[in-house]
């Protein structure tokens, strides 16, 4: 296995192992190694307060590893996620553009467009320290979580295929708008054309000389024109 390796976790006597490649290895003596591919580089991993579940923070978002069946989910489509940290029973999610909170089901910006460290989420009595590229931030998880509802917005994030199918499907609706109104022009050029080509035919000295056989009024070039 040659790659970058991030993070390692033991529960039950079985090592989880992440990397750059988007892989989980699990280690557990007297086996073989197995692996569970998540598909994005996996950056940080922790373990629900239950133990029933892996929470894997990754390049594309948090995800939910099953530990029973070993079956993937995604929790939050929150990219570049760097680090996940329980307090009280609630989940704070570290990433490269702000400080986030699953709370009761729903993300709350704590600190928004800030870039935190990996592996700088930690906890220490009534405090949450979060390292940052701007600095350390210290926060009262009573006041936190009291406060939370009232004085943080919720963030709805997208998945990222999601806006790659938007962009799509925009791009695609654009491009037959061109295309439709360069048809429209090119008929109307050939229309035009079509045009010019019946006049030209029809301005002919055979045409000239009937035109003055059938008005005897036509005595000069004006009147012919």
């Amino acid at each position: 296995m040659k790659s970058d390796f991030y993070d390692l976790e033991w529960l039950d006597d079985k090592a989880y192992l992440t990397n750059h490649d988007g892989y989980v290895y699990i280690y557990e003596p007297g086996k073989a190694v197995s692996s569970v591919r998540i598909g994005s580089p996996v950056y940080d991993i922790n373990f629900s307060l239950d133990k029933k579940h892996a929470v894997l923070s990754t390049k594309a978002g948090v995800y939910r590893l099953h530990l029973s069946d070993l079956t993937v989910t995604m929790q939050h489509p929150i990219y570049e996620s760097a680090q996940t940290l329980f307090v009280d029973g609630e989940m704070l999610i570290a990433t490269s553009h702000g400080l986030y909170m699953d709370y009761k089901g729903k993300v709350y910006e704590l600190i928004p467009n800030t870039e935190f460290n990996r592996y700088a989420l930690t906890q220490y009595n009534e405090l949450v320290y979060a390292g940052s590229i701007e600095g350390l931030f210290v926060l009262d998880k009573g006041i936190l979580l009291n406060d939370i509802v009232n004085s943080f917005k919720t963030i709805e994030f997208k998945n990222a295929n999601s806006k790659s199918n938007l962009l799509l499907a925009i791009f695609l609706a654009a491009l037959i708008a061109l295309i439709s109104i360069l048809l429209y022009h090119n008929r109307q050029r050939k229309r035009q054309v079509e045009k010019l080509t019946r006049r030209a035919l029809a301005i002919n000295p055979e045409n000239i000389r009937q035109v003055v056989l059938d008005n005897p009024s036509i005595i000069s070039v004006e009147s012919v024109a």
